[in-house]
């Protein structure tokens, strides 16, 4: 059994509903996936484009389906939003009286994997919650 965390995103600066992260086990998947994304080269510049796309999404602007949609998977706990650019997509939770919590990051090109292990992850945090 992980144990789930989440601790503020300085990504964004003040919007009306806030950003967290998600920490499993006190690591946090986006930082580390954030560096690696910067140590390739090649989405580096997408990073900044997907936290302008939540930065809008938390201040309740209204986004195309092609940059920021809810997915419509079965079964799930939470509605799970996805910010995409050209090759990244960040997975959002949103949690009541708490805010938007981004779960998961992934190269489009991981999409299909990235999407399962969504689900389980979602369903975990359903039954065990978080620590804060």
């Amino acid at each position: 059994m992980s144990r789930f965390s989440i601790k503020r995103s300085a990504a964004v600066g003040s919007t009306r509903i806030a950003l967290y992260k998600l920490g499993i086990d006190n690591q946090y998947q986006i930082e580390e996936f954030e560096k690696l994304i910067l140590q390739e080269g090649t989405f580096g510049k997408d990073i900044g484009k997907i936290y302008s796309i939540i930065n809008a999404a938390c201040n309740l602007s209204t986004l195309p389906k092609t940059l920021y949609r809810v997915l419509n998977l079965p079964n799930m706990p939470h509605r799970i939003y996805e910010a995409k650019s050209a090759g990244l997509r960040y997975y959002l939770i949103k949690i009541e009286k708490t805010g938007k919590v981004i779960i998961l990051a992934g190269k489009k090109s991981n999409q299909k994997t990235d999407l399962k292990y969504l689900a389980r992850l979602a369903q975990e945090i359903h039954l065990y919650g978080f620590n804060q």
